[in-house]
C-alpha cells in the first residue's frame, strides 16, 4: 500500500459510466479494474459517481478496511452543474488531435467537473483537511506506482511534461486548437485557498472558449494559464506515468524531463528549465 503523506489531504475524484450513455470509448470495467489503486490509498476519499456504482465503491474502500475513510456521493453525470451545457456544446468543434472515441461532450462535462467537485468538497470538508487533491480514479492506468503518496503543497501542484512559453499563447485560439501535452491532469493537489483561485481562474477560461463555440478539455485550459496565471501553480516534471512517483524528484521519464529542459531553452524560458533541472 502507498504510504500515506505527513499532511493531511482529502482526495477528491469521480466515476462514471460513459459506456451506457454512448459516450466514452472504454466501458465502465476498464475503469473499475483500473480504480483499484486509488480505492487503496489510505487517505480520506470523496467520490462522486453514478447511483448505481455506490455500492460496489463502498464495499471496495471497505475490503481495504478504510470505509471509515470514505463518502460516496451518488450523483448522475447529468447532475453535475456544467451537465446543463450538453445540449448547446454537443455541435461544437474540439482540439484536432482529440481520440473522436473519447473525447466527446460528456467526457469532456466530466474533465471540467472536477474543479466543481472540489469546490464543493472544500465547502463540506467532511474530514476536516486544509489540503485537497484531485485524483482521477483510473489514474493506474498509466501512473507507474510510488512508495509514499505525495506530500501537500500549498499553492497547486500539477506535473508540467512541457512547460508553455508566452509567445506560444500570443493567439490563444491557435494555441488551444491541439492537445499539445504540456500538464498532466490527473492529479492536483493543494491548500483550499489556492484551489479556489484557480477553481475561478478556470471557469473564466473555460468559459470564455466556449463563447468560441470550441471545446477543449481540462489539461489545455490548465496549460494556458500556467503562462497568464503562473502564480496559481508550482511545478514537478516528468511524464504521465511518473505522475504519482515524480512529486519529489526525477525518479522516472527522464528523457521527457530532458526534452522540456531543451524546449526551454529555446523559447528564453530560462527559470523554467533551471527548475526542471533542480
Amino acid at each position: 500500500m502507498i504510504a500515506k503523506p505527513r499532511v493531511a489531504q482529502t482526495l477528491v475524484s469521480c466515476l462514471y459510466d460513459l459506456g451506457k450513455r454512448g459516450q466514452g470509448g472504454r466501458g465502465i470495467d476498464f475503469y473499475l479494474a483500473h480504480a483499484a489503486m486509488v480505492l487503496r490509498l489510505d487517505l480520506p476519499l470523496v467520490l462522486y459517481v453514478d447511483p448505481e456504482l455506490a455500492q460496489w465503491a463502498r464495499e471496495a474502500r471497505a475490503r481495504n478496511g478504510l470505509g471509515a475513510r470514505t463518502h460516496v456521493i451518488e450523483r448522475p453525470l447529468e447532475d453535475l452543474p456544467v451537465a446543463r451545457l450538453l445540449p448547446s456544446i454537443a455541435g461544437f468543434r474540439t482540439f484536432a488531435n482529440c481520440d473522436a472515441a473519447k473525447d466527446t461532450p460528456h467526457h469532456q462535462v466530466v474533465e471540467w467537473s472536477k474543479f466543481d467537485l472540489v469546490e464543493e468538497v472544500i465547502a463540506a470538508n467532511p474530514f476536516g483537511t486544509d489540503h485537497f487533491a484531485w485524483i482521477d480514479a483510473a489514474i493506474g492506468h498509466v501512473a507507474a506506482p510510488a512508495s509514499e503518496f505525495p506530500a501537500a503543497t500549498t499553492r497547486v501542484s500539477v506535473l508540467q511534461m512541457c512547460a508553455v512559453a508566452p509567445q506560444e499563447t500570443s493567439d490563444r485560439m491557435a494555441f488551444l486548437e491541439r492537445e499539445r501535452g504540456r500538464i498532466a491532469g490527473g492529479l492536483l493537489r493543494g491548500h483550499r485557498d489556492a484551489f479556489g483561485e484557480l477553481i475561478g481562474a478556470f471557469r473564466r477560461e473555460l468559459a470564455a472558449t466556449l463563447a468560441q463555440r470550441f471545446r477543449p478539455n481540462e489539461q489545455m485550459i490548465l496549460g494556458y494559464l500556467t503562462v497568464t496565471r503562473p502564480d496559481l501553480f508550482e511545478f514537478y516534471y516528468g511524464d504521465y506515468a511518473s505522475i504519482l512517483c515524480n512529486w519529489d524528484a526525477v525518479r522516472r521519464d527522464v528523457d521527457t524531463v530532458f526534452l522540456n529542459i531543451a524546449h526551454c531553452r529555446r523559447h528564453g524560458l530560462w527559470d523554467a528549465g533551471r527548475a526542471a533541472c533542480a
